[in-house]
């Protein structure tokens, strides 16, 4: 009877330890997360924080809960996570520094035209400097061609 007892704990004790580690997002599924979620709370913080005639604890619970419903996730889920990870430094740093680097990214492609491949959007890319080169038309009336002298270059 002892020995049923010890192994339905030892069982218990397994299960709860799996359950716990299920609830905690994987990284690559917490840094999306993440970063919608910090996301919706700048835009409340900037836009709807400032404006008086709404409400922006209502607004910011239903942004995060629409940000849980993309992910298929529970809040708890993501409240436990978030504890996991910040409990955990260097996971919390890798997470934290692929936020960053998607938030330059996408800061850089504001600036810069193409159609979002890092090869284009490079400043000295030659990809760019074709296309610049397209569309400029030498034909256009609006550039004038220097007039030369054809006797100077017989």
């Amino acid at each position: 009877m002892i020995r049923i007892c010890c192994f339905a704990g030892l069982l218990f004790f397994v299960s709860c330890k799996s359950n716990d580690k299920k609830a905690i997002l994987p990284p690559e599924t917490m840094e999306k997360v993440f970063w919608d979620y910090i996301k919706a709370d700048a835009y409340v913080a900037n836009y709807v924080a400032k404006d008086s005639s709404q409400n922006p604890q209502m607004i910011s619970a239903k942004l995060q809960q629409q940000i849980f419903d993309k992910y298929k996730i529970t809040k708890d889920q993501f409240d436990k996570s978030l504890a996991y990870y910040s409990a955990n430094e260097k996971e919390f740093l890798k997470i934290t520094d692929s936020i960053s680097a998607i938030n330059q990214r996408d800061q850089w492609r504001k600036f810069v035209p193409g159609d979002g491949s890092q090869e284009e959007n490079r400043p000295d890319s030659i990809a760019v400097k074709k296309k610049r080169i397209k569309r400029l038309n030498l034909d256009s009336p609006l550039i004038k061609k220097p007039n030369i002298n054809k006797k100077l270059y017989e």
